[in-house]
């Protein structure tokens, strides 16, 4: 509803004196006119004041900086982007919001893939470890067909002012308001709120609001200094702050469940109605809190919106605070021995390098001269007379300050938390493990900075969760690879969209290294259970998967199942044929199939042939010999000339040749009558276990 001209009055005034509260407390005003800006000096290496330099100058004196508040805060940066985590939502009821709860989780990765927020987040603590504090900004975009984004970025943190009276880490526990400046031109200013185009137009001819721009900066701040004249920019101040409201409710048991009513509301008769049910009740009361969004400068309201959400859309980091709320960094407790390592560096420097000369009055010639010769390694300085001159090389005091230089790197070490071997540097120690052990000593002292990271994430999920619930309205589709076998689309239909908003969600930051899909998050827990369940048997490892993170268990237990079935049973074929006839490997499979393996090993070594092939090799043999004989009788023949001993030699060879025929035959006729017995066997046993046969002397087998 708009504001009448009155309400706008009362509310922009409401609202100045909030921000005029954050802009002149002491504890804030100390740390963005003192502490962060003289942090981010020293960082950027301006360590040396004005006064100091032109000192230094003419003294001829070096100005080093040996600049260990970069190195240190470089190290907490890498330490912290080496250290990443995951978040993920946690249905409170496991039964009914597990899936929005995963539904959440894929959404919270879309957000940080589509915002770069691991970037974002680098910025924030980087800021946070410089001057203690940083800013994360969860907002709403429209595309080109009006559908919501979720944005995350990383904002300035000298243009926040909180309300300086909150302690919480989380400012929406107890902060009133937050608000955010930004220098903005009067004609961009004029293009984004043109109802009041010309009341910003009129601030530029305005005497009172300062003619040379007195100040471009929010640690300046007065309310004649929102309007910047010469650079015709105008300060726009973004406030969100929370109304609050008591709340007196009656809670009644009764047989139909619990019912509430408002007790405000309630007449003598209504609690002489409830005393007379007999219902137990009781009176609850609780603080409602409201939140409210508005942009000003200088006493015009510019937009003014009452917001549906309840939490802030700035998200904090804080390094450390004081009891008096300001935040502060490591580096800040190490300044003033990063100013010792600086003067003691380099007043040993110049002491080492200098000389002073004590001489009477008219010895040197050309003093300049002189001091030039001196200065050289070579040099040649002429005197009138040496005996009336003195040098003092100073090295004793050199040694001494780059002896209290050393100690003040040491010191300043010790404050900060980050040692040598933390940073690489060599150093006493030699041992590997010694070495590892430090570095961990280092990592157990900034243990509550990185922990503060963790406690922003939570926040930050937090609101990312209230926006998704309220901006959300429309169906998505996102896809996301986190299936072994194909790209899995995440659909948010309407019916989905609706339980997300209804269910109770817990934030859990859980220690997974960051990814950047969900199949890499299922890759990396995969790879951290395999060690563990290859001991185990098969049972164990379905109840691993069963308890484990994985999103696909359930298809891999299936898979598990079926490669551990044992080998399908053989099926039951019938085989018709003469075992004489077979090979001797073939009858030995026979026996193994109908359940007798040994005695068909048996037979397969005995390398017995079929029947036919004796017969058929009986034959052959009976044929050769035949022929052998015809050939000595022919021979014989040939030769009866040549005299009767050569006739009787011919004759015994072709009897010899007659036995050995014989012979053979006989072995033949012995291997027929063991196939015959040893078909008699198989046929005696076949008819003991009822087979089949044809009533030709074949046998068959069913199995």
């Amino acid at each position: 509803m708009p504001l009448s001209k009155k309400q706008e009055t009362e509310l922009v005034t409401r609202l100045e004196l909030y921000f005029q509260s954050a802009l002149d407390h002491p504890s804030w005003r100390d740390w963005r006119t003192n502490i962060a800006p003289t942090c981010y000096r020293y960082r950027e290496g301006e360590q040396w004041s004005k006064s100091e330099l032109a000192t230094l100058k003419k003294r001829h004196q070096p100005p080093i900086q040996n600049n260990q508040v970069s190195v240190t805060i470089n190290r907490l940066v890498g330490q912290f982007v080496r250290q990443k985590y995951r978040i993920r939502y946690q249905g409170r009821n496991a039964g009914t919001d597990q899936l929005g709860a995963e539904t959440l989780s894929d959404i919270m990765l879309f957000i940080r893939q589509q915002n770069g927020l691991e970037f974002e987040e680098r910025d924030q603590v980087d800021e946070g470890f410089t001057s203690g504090f940083g800013v994360l900004e969860v907002g709403v975009e429209w595309n080109d067909l009006w559908e919501s984004e979720i944005s995350i970025s990383c904002e300035d943190e000298l243009d926040f002012f909180p309300d300086p009276e909150s302690r919480r880490y989380d400012w929406n526990e107890d902060a009133n308001f937050i608000a955010r400046v930004k220098w903005t031109a009067i004609d961009e200013a004029a293009e984004l709120y043109p109802k009041h185009k010309k009341a910003l137009e009129a601030l530029t001819g305005d005497a009172d609001a300062g003619t040379q721009g007195e100040t471009a900066e929010a640690d300046d701040l007065r309310f004649r200094n929102f309007v910047d004249v010469k650079n015709r920019r105008v300060l726009l101040i973004e406030i969100e702050w929370k109304t609050f409201e008591k709340v007196n409710k009656v809670l009644v048991s009764t047989p139909q469940g619990p019912q509430v009513f408002d007790a405000d509301t309630m007449t003598r008769a209504d609690w002489t109605a409830l005393e007379a049910s007999g219902y137990e009740y009781r009176q609850a009361d609780r603080v409602e809190t409201k939140l409210h969004s508005a942009v000003f400068t200088r006493a015009i309201l510019l937009e003014h919106k009452d917001l549906e959400r309840k939490r802030y859309k700035w998200v904090p980091f804080f390094m450390y605070r004081r009891k008096n709320g300001s935040p502060y960094s490591l580096i800040w407790l190490g300044l003033s021995m990063q100013d010792a390592i600086n003067k003691r560096e380099s007043k040993s420097t110049h002491l080492l390098n200098n000389n002073r000369v004590l001489t009477e009055k008219n010895n040197i010639e050309d003093k300049t001269q002189f001091a030039e010769e001196m200065a050289k390694p070579d040099g040649i300085a002429e005197v009138r007379s040496i005996e009336k001159i003195k040098v003092d090389d100073h090295k004793d005091l050199g040694q001494i300050f780059y002896a209290m230089h050393l100690g003040g790197m040491k010191d300043f070490r010790s404050i900060v938390g980050v040692n040598p071997e933390a940073l690489g540097e060599p150093s006493e120690m030699r041992s590997g493990v010694g070495v590892k052990a430090k570095v961990a000593m280092t990592d157990l002292v900034v243990a509550p900075v990185f922990d503060n990271t963790r406690r922003t994430r939570v926040c930050l999920a937090k609101t990312v969760l209230e926006f998704v619930q309220l901006y959300y309205t429309e169906g998505k589709i996102f896809s996301i690879t986190d299936d072994l076998k194909k790209t899995r689309s995440v659909n948010l239909d309407a019916a989905q969209i609706g339980a997300i908003k209804q269910g109770i969600y817990d934030i859990v930051e859980e220690d997974a290294p960051d990814i950047t899909s969900v199949r890499q998050e299922q890759w990396a827990l995969l790879m951290q259970y395999i060690p563990q369940m290859v001991q185990l048997g098969p049972f164990w490892q379905k109840v691993m998967l069963r308890l484990s993170d994985l999103r696909e268990k359930d298809d891999l237990i299936k898979e598990m199942e079926s490669t551990q079935k044992p080998p399908p049973d053989l099926p039951r074929i019938t085989v018709t044929a003469k075992l004489e006839e077979l090979t001797a490997p073939e009858r030995g499979a026979m026996w193994e199939i109908m359940g007798r393996p040994d005695i068909g090993q048996g037979i397969a070594q005995s390398g017995i042939p079929p029947a036919s092939l004796v017969e058929i090799q009986a034959e052959q043999a009976r044929e050769q010999g035949k022929m052998q004989a015809d050939q000595m009788k022919a021979l014989g023949a040939t030769m009866k000339t040549r005299g009767d001993m050569a006739k009787m030699q011919m004759e015994m060879e072709a009897k010899r040749l007659e036995v050995g025929g014989k012979k053979q035959l006989m072995a033949l006729d012995i291997a027929k009558k063991r196939l015959e017995v040893a078909k008699a066997g198989i046929d005696a046993r076949n008819a003991a276990n009822k087979p089949r046969g044809d009533g030709d002397g074949s046998s068959s087998d069913s199995r």
